[in-house]
């Protein structure tokens, strides 16, 4: 007779940051965790956009209700409002509802960058290439597939110092299948 009710689902506010260092996925239901600077690098923390301002989606919550007690004779009931937080596997976001990178992803974009920039060994238009076709590796999507095999090639021509410095830097956050046909994986 008397069941479990649910009420709503929503997203808590994740607190990230610059170093890609997950602090808080339950900013908002549990500031006591917040930090204004990261425990493990010291940089600065990230509960928002800073571009649009729109939180940063955190941990998924599911408010129910549930029944703890009644009186059949009388018809009373007791309940009490639960929140329950999906117990999958949270996945730091690279880019913002907005389409920006977020902080922790443009460090990431800027390390590519100077890494290139320090290839002697390939020349400036291999160089801008590389740079356009990069963030196209961080995300599964349409063009991920063409850019992992232009950047491929591009680096056949490059120094084994510059491929290690690249995947020691990057790839950890590159896309699956976009490793293997880089040949990282």
């Amino acid at each position: 007779m008397f069941q479990n009710r649910y009420l709503r689902t929503y997203y808590d506010t994740a607190q990230i940051c610059k170093g890609k260092h997950l602090i808080n996925k339950h900013a908002n239901s549990h500031p006591e965790s917040n930090l204004k600077r990261c425990s493990k690098c010291g940089q600065e923390t990230y509960t928002a956009c800073p571009i649009c301002s729109e939180p940063i989606r955190g941990c998924k919550h599911t408010d129910f209700e549930k029944f703890t007690s009644g009186n059949m004779i009388t018809g009373s009931i007791n309940t009490r409002i639960f929140t329950h937080c999906q117990s999958e596997p949270y996945e730091i976001p690279l880019y913002c509802q907005c389409g920006s990178p977020y902080p922790w992803t443009e460090a990431m974009l800027n390390e590519f960058d100077e890494i290139i920039d320090m290839a002697d060994e390939l020349n400036d238009d291999e160089k801008i290439i590389l740079k356009e076709k990069f963030p196209q590796l961080l995300i599964d999507s349409t063009g991920t597939t063409s850019a992992a095999l232009r950047i491929s090639k591009i680096l056949k021509s490059a120094e084994f110092t510059t491929i290690q410095a690249l995947k020691s830097a990057v790839a950890s956050k590159i896309a699956g299948h976009a490793l293997e046909l880089l040949g990282w994986k």
